[in-house]
């Protein structure tokens, strides 16, 4: 073999043989582009032109099975379904013949000639035979028609028209079998019912090139086709989706990126290892411009996930695909490239560029076989491919698994232990300090509250002054808030009818929330504000706030409660976030104020000001006590959300670049935010003391513990951390496309992803849970990240691989935002068609559609504590 295939295997061992050629047969007549036909045990192709030659993988060493009855040569050959008795059919322009194999092989046996049965005659040039699942019935596409021919009798049982151009493929629907899609080289697809020979679904022209093949996902009902340009699309056959696209990528780009990312692996692995790289290792370049028909769509049964922890999950889904230049296994999940075979790279090949192949879709010994014919010669060649070489050629060792959640002490020469040890100390010495001053009670200074000139009484002067300025805001909030308070109708399942009022202004808020058991239609459950001008908690809000579990038998939230706008002006919401018990939300403005609202948005909002300019990055602390803000004049804050009070400060002398990304960290023990191309650790101190006289002395303040800086980043473009436990990662992105994962107990970084989308992610969401919501603890392994014209991609820290893509939203221009449901079941998504969009953790396609938004849907956020999803979107001015 080659220097590619010897440089994927030094890093794993000896491999041994990847693919091996079986058998090598010379005909007369040359098979490209013609139909080929694997089973578990045989293979079927043409010989000579008009005779059928059927091999058995079994036993290779005896000689293949001689079928002739045909005086044309054979176009098509396929397999039925059933394994008793083993039916194959051949046609030709002369015949279409079914072979029983048992018999064939008894009459061959006995010394007799095999025989056939004709089910077909002069049906023209017939590209594609197809069994149906109980093999009673022949599907045969033949010019621009397809014909339902009678398995047991010779019998044209409908006449399928509606193509212009040749059909290419058909296959039959496996849970519906009286429904059939076939493609052809008009370049579209159709659906229909043989049975009534109605077309029930006729596609658009889907590109320039002719489709070629064609395969059902019985488990998923999709179906997956591709064309002779190397398009590949992926179509759901779910009744209420309307055969709607779920996926399109092209074979030739997946390919790119599959190597782009070993030949960087390689760098690193020889970089770690101190070792000349030799770019000659991995053969990237292409120096003859190839195409990549997409000959064969098979599915990839993988037996060997279960035996190799760097294998995909036993439940993904993978696909053979079979081009001219070689063989790809693609996951379905993450439509990425988990293995390529290119028939260039293996000396012991003979056909290097294949006109038509052929793929057993079930590994025996952990083996496949594959069958080839040459494009340009009349070579026939049987491969063995050994699955499990191939793909721990092709992979990478996982030496150390990561997690969220911590699985080791907290050493010593983390950064982390300084603040958390120093914390306890502290405890203590101030519990002996107040046991000593707590026979005294804290007082002012004059004991008397009627003396007006003492003025410990009341709020200090400025807080007067900024209370008015509140108030005057406030009550033009408010009217504005009333005023654009709708609750709408409910229209059907997964559709909201369209709100009525004035049109949405920039920063206009919508909750979409579940239709609730014993309440009235369109009823939304109303929480409870513990936000007290005075300090104080509200009975009511003491006994409303237990920890109850989060309604898992609930649907999805899809019933439009209430909009708001938040401003009179047009002010832009540059960052959500509701609190841990689900009662408050966080709004960061444009107009540098920060709003909390309750969760319900009926009550006026608390205001904080301070900031300079717009508020970027608001944070929560795990004791809802505090929030944490940051601008983009390049500071930092925390309040007190009980008082509105600005506790901490952080300027632009410490921050040189404005922070993207802010948020309480390690159970509120730190802060993390991100600037530039790096982010912070800090530690902060907030002053507690109610005596009256100390509080006038500042001694609340931030300092900072490390920096931390991307591996070749420009900018940190999202960072993202969990605070709800204690965990020691911390996850970012940069402007280099890159993922990067640091652990903070051993201080450095741990694990980088390249290029995880097409451009620059501008969100990582994780999987941080609910505390009305319990989750096996390896789904908070689980995060999501997104970026402008790209898909959502789902990734499991403990495989750093992307194991699932959600598509079908639209985000071209817009960086829209993502959430997890409290349950960790549901992703919401915003869009620039105007909708909210709602995928299920287990599917790759949407669910459902919230409709009723005017413009684009900017950001989305799950209420943790009930099914309730808010939407924000953004104004139809610029």
């Amino acid at each position: 073999m080659e220097d590619s295939e010897d440089a994927c295997s030094n890093k794993v061992g000896c491999v041994g043989n990847i693919v091996q050629e079986r058998h090598l047969i010379q005909s007369k007549e040359s098979a490209s582009h013609v139909q080929l036909a694997c089973s578990q045990h045989y293979c079927a192709f043409p010989l000579n032109g008009n005779e059928l030659c059927i091999w058995n993988t079994n036993d290779p060493f005896n000689q293949p099975l001689h079928l002739t009855g045909h005086h044309q040569s054979i176009t098509a050959v396929t397999f039925g379904n059933r394994v008793n008795p083993l039916l194959v059919c051949s046609a030709s322009c002369d015949y279409v013949i079914v072979w029983n194999l048992v018999e064939c092989g008894e009459r061959v046996l006995e010394g007799l000639t095999p025989r056939g049965d004709v089910r077909g005659t002069l049906l023209g040039m017939v590209l594609y035979v197809r069994f149906s699942p109980d093999d009673r019935i022949i599907a045969v596409c033949a010019g621009n028609k397809i014909l339902m021919l009678n398995a047991k009798f010779e019998t044209v049982l409908a006449e399928l028209k509606g193509h212009v151009g040749p059909v290419t493929a058909v296959e039959f629907c496996t849970w519906q079998t009286n429904i059939i899609i076939s493609v052809s080289e008009d370049r579209g697809f159709k659906v229909w019912d043989h049975c009534t020979g109605l077309l029930l679904y006729n596609s658009a022209v889907l590109t320039a090139y002719p489709l070629l093949s064609l395969f059902i996902d019985e488990e998923k009902e999709q179906f997956i086709t591709g064309s002779a340009d190397g398009q590949i699309w992926i179509f759901s056959l779910i009744n209420a989706h309307h055969y709607r696209c779920v996926a399109q990528f092209d074979l030739k780009k997946k390919q790119e990126i599959f190597l782009s990312k070993r030949v960087k692996l390689a760098q690193r692995i020889q970089t770690e290892e101190s070792q000349p790289f030799y770019k000659n290792d991995l053969k990237k370049e292409e120096r003859v411009e190839t195409a990549y028909p997409i000959l064969r769509i098979e599915r990839c049964a993988q037996s060997i996930n279960e035996e190799c922890e760097f294998f995909p999950a036993a439940n993904t889904r993978c696909l053979w695909i079979g081009s001219s230049t070689g063989l790809f296994i693609i996951n379905l999940d993450n439509l990425e490239l988990e293995s390529v075979l290119h028939f260039k790279d293996f000396s012991n090949l003979s056909i290097k560029v294949a006109g038509s192949c052929a793929i057993m879709n079930k590994a025996v010994n952990h083996k496949v076989f594959c069958l080839l014919t040459s494009m340009f010669g009349n070579q026939i060649a049987v491969l063995e491919i050994s699955l499990f070489a191939l793909m721990l050629s092709q992979c990478h060792d996982v030496k150390e698994t990561l997690s969220v959640i911590a699985s080791s002490c907290l050493l010593a020469t983390s950064p982390l232990y300084i603040k958390t040890f120093k914390k306890k100390n502290a405890n203590l010495a101030s519990q002996k300090k107040s046991a000593v001053k707590s026979t005294i009670k804290d007082q002012p200074l004059v004991f008397h509250d009627k003396v007006i000139s003492s003025g410990y009484a009341s709020a200090p002067q400025y807080e007067t002054v900024l209370n008015k300025s509140n108030e005057s805001r406030l009550s033009k909030i408010t009217l504005l808030t009333l005023m654009h308070i709708t609750v709408n109708k409910v229209g059907q399942t997964g559709n909201l009818s369209k709100a009525s009022g004035p049109s949405e202004k920039k920063g206009t808020l919508f909750i979409d929330t579940q239709q609730r058991r014993g309440l009235g239609k369109g009823t939304m459950f109303s929480p409870k504000t513990n936000i007290k001008t005075n300090g104080e908690r509200s009975s009511e809000s003491k006994s409303h706030y237990k920890c109850k579990n989060y309604p898992l038998e609930n649907l999805l939230p899809t019933k439009l409660s209430r909009h708001l706008s938040v401003s009179h002006t047009l002010t832009a919401i540059c960052c959500l976030q509701y609190s841990g018990d689900g009662l408050h939300l966080a709004c960061g403005l444009a107009d540098h104020s920060l709003l909390v609202f309750n969760s319900s948005l009926t009550r006026v909002p608390t205001v904080f000001q301070g900031h300079d300019g717009a508020v970027t990055s608001v944070g929560w602390s795990h004791d809802r006590k505090w929030l944490v803000s940051a601008s983009e004049d390049r500071t930092l804050r925390i309040w007190s959300v009980r008082t509105t009070e600005s506790t901490v400060f952080l300027g632009k002398d410490v921050l040189s670049k404005p922070v993207r990304v802010t948020q309480f960290y390690y159970m509120d023990a730190f802060i993390l935010l991100s600037s530039g191309s790096e982010f912070h650790l800090l530690k902060y101190h907030i002053d507690t003391d109610k005596d009256e006289i100390k509080r006038y002395k500042q001694k609340n303040k931030a300092k900072l513990v490390k920096k931390f800086s991307m591996t070749s980043a420009v900018e940190i473009t999202s960072l993202s951390a969990i605070n709800d436990f204690y965990s020691y990662i911390v996850l970012t992105t940069g402007s280099n496309k890159a993922l990067e994962v640091f652990d903070l107990n051993v201080d450095c970084s741990a694990a980088v992803i390249p290029d995880i989308h097409s451009r620059s992610a501008h969100q990582i969401c994780q999987n941080k849970g609910s505390a009305f919501a319990a989750q096996p603890f390896e789904n908070y392994d689980l995060f999501l990240t997104t970026a402008i014209g790209d898909a959502i991609k789902l990734w499991d820290l403990r495989t750093l691989r992307c194991e699932r893509r959600f598509e079908g939203h639209l985000n071209r221009c817009h960086p829209c935002a993502i959430s997890v449901s409290p349950c960790g079941r549901y992703i919401a998504c915003g869009s620039e068609d105007k909708y909210a969009y709602i995928y299920e953790m287990g599917s790759s396609t949407f669910s459902h559609k919230l409709t009723g938004h005017t413009e684009t849907v900017i950001s989305v956020a799950f209420n943790p504590s009930r099914p309730q999803v808010l939407v924000h979107i953004r104004s139809n001015r610029a």
